[in-house]
């Protein structure tokens, strides 16, 4: 199965993610667009990625640990990311 499927993102997601591949705008930036109910389903998604390969590398916990700060998630358990990301 590719990987786009098994992280569920569609082919618009895909093709924002390739048109701004050179270019990509700061994580920070982007953070600050995400409204705060979706920053479980951000975070339990960002999870899913790094995981793809069964090993979440420093840079990869670096961006969850961004994400977890700048969206206040820290108020949120891991189990709860991991229940929403069962579901999903």
């Amino acid at each position: 199965m590719p990987e786009s499927q098994v992280v569920n993102l569609s082919p618009e997601s895909i093709y924002a993610i390739a048109s701004h591949i050179k270019s990509p705008p700061s994580l920070e930036n982007l953070l600050e667009q995400i409204n705060s109910d979706f920053a479980v389903p951000l975070l339990a998604q960002c999870q899913k990625i790094a995981q793809l390969d069964g090993v979440i590398t420093a840079e990869e916990a670096k961006v969850l640990e961004t994400i977890n700060t700048k969206l206040k998630c820290h108020s949120v358990t891991l189990k709860t990311v991991e229940n929403y990301s069962a579901r999903n």
